[in-house]
């Protein structure tokens, strides 16, 4: 009996001196986790980058908009043209009164999403909208 519990003091000494297999155990847990935190960063740059590009694209068109260089009609198309390279579908709005032009432009952020399992990107938009007095 005395020499079963020298036998098993023995193996418990064995199995703590015996680290092999602790990176891989430590990699599997912080690795899921540093994952996450960079595509998420991918994400939010890429979601910055879109939202700079419209509101780009709303001060370019509603300044030609306001001046007259182009009509209410053909600013879907031109925003159409300017954000195609994102591959998605964006939401106009033009409201022209006498006095003022007002464009609204937003893209769903979901459909330009490099990686779909972020499901709060779902709800997302980014959007711009400015007023430009005519001239």
């Amino acid at each position: 009996m005395r020499s079963l519990s020298i036998r098993i003091r023995n193996l418990v000494r064995q199995f703590r001196a015996n680290d092999r297999g602790s990176v891989s155990v430590e990699l599997s847990v912080i690795m899921p986790v540093f994952l996450f935190l960079t595509f998420g960063a991918f994400e939010v740059a890429n979601y910055q980058t879109l939202e700079g590009e419209i509101h780009h694209t709303v001060r370019t068109i509603g300044r030609s908009l306001s001046v007259g260089d182009l009509q209410a009609a053909d600013a879907q198309a031109a925003v159409e043209t300017s954000l195609a390279s994102w591959g998605a579908t964006p939401t106009i709005s033009v409201n022209e009164t006498a006095s003022e032009v007002t464009l609204s432009v937003s893209v769903a952020v979901a459909d330009i999403a490099m990686f779909s399992f972020l499901d709060a990107l779902q709800s997302v938009s980014a959007s711009s909208s400015l007023t430009f007095r005519k001239e």
